[in-house]
């Protein structure tokens, strides 16, 4: 293919393609710059949200708020001290003064982090696999042509492919607790909530696999990241209702 043509015909060229026509390089060039510029925000925002849990979680623990009419069933020490010694009762008093350090799981049962926290730092995981896709396109800005079977394609095919779902299954999750917080009045149990964020990566990873195992790594399309193109006539079902799906 030569550097004057103007056009990419999908049909023609399913493969590799060297050298890159100019609608191609101009493409390209323009989502790699996207995707950088997504990739260092949305690292940035990700690790500031890490801080924030961190110095939350090495913060001192939320005082409980004590009951003003509690009813004191025995005397204090102080009040026995005829029946009790000084001694034993500082003792007793200095122990129980002493604050217990709750461990990370401790806490975390405890006091729970906020949960449409946890949604937004989970979607800038994936938000960031997006991003990580889209910049491998300057490796075929540098090597001027797409080659398919190489560790860069699978990689970029692996990617998309995760990192669009992903995106789509949190974006929703954010959605519908939204919906159960704000409009039922309702938060979900702790451990639900987690059980939910588990399954749902499962669902992503568990999704990308079966693809790379039907498909015996895109055996008859130039390779797994051939579930990344464009969708022409001739691709499968399975293609148009994943690509329908996201």
């Amino acid at each position: 293919m030569n550097e004057s043509i103007d056009h990419y015909d999908s049909d023609n060229s399913p493969y590799s393609i060297r050298p890159l026509p100019p609608v191609l390089r101009h493409g390209l060039a323009a989502v790699a710059a996207m995707g950088f510029f997504s990739f260092f925000t949305s690292l940035g925002l990700l690790t500031f949200l890490t801080y924030k849990l961190i110095t939350w979680h090495n913060g001192p623990p939320r005082e409980e708020k004590k009951d003003p009419i509690a009813k004191v069933e025995s005397p204090p020490p102080t009040e026995a001290a005829f029946i009790i010694p000084n001694e034993w009762s500082a003792s007793q008093q200095e122990l129980s003064e002493k604050p217990t350090k709750e461990t990370w799981i401790q806490r975390a049962i405890n006091e729970p982090p906020n949960q449409f926290l946890v949604l937004i730092f989970n979607l800038l995981l994936a938000d960031i696999q997006q991003a990580l896709a889209f910049l491998l396109n300057v490796e075929w800005l540098t090597r001027n042509a797409i080659e398919v079977g190489t560790k860069t394609c699978w990689t970029q095919g692996w990617f998309i492919s995760t990192g669009d779902l992903a995106s789509s299954v949190f974006i929703t999750a954010i959605a519908m607790h939204t919906y159960i917080s704000i409009v039922r009045a309702k938060m979900l149990p702790t451990w639900a909530f987690h059980t939910a964020i588990v399954m749902m990566w499962g669902f992503v990873y568990g999704t990308g696999i079966l693809g790379v195992i039907v498909t015996e790594n895109g055996k008859n399309d130039g390779g797994f990241a051939g579930s990344t193109r464009s969708i022409r006539t001739s691709d499968s079902p399975y293609t148009i209702y994943g690509s329908s799906f996201l």
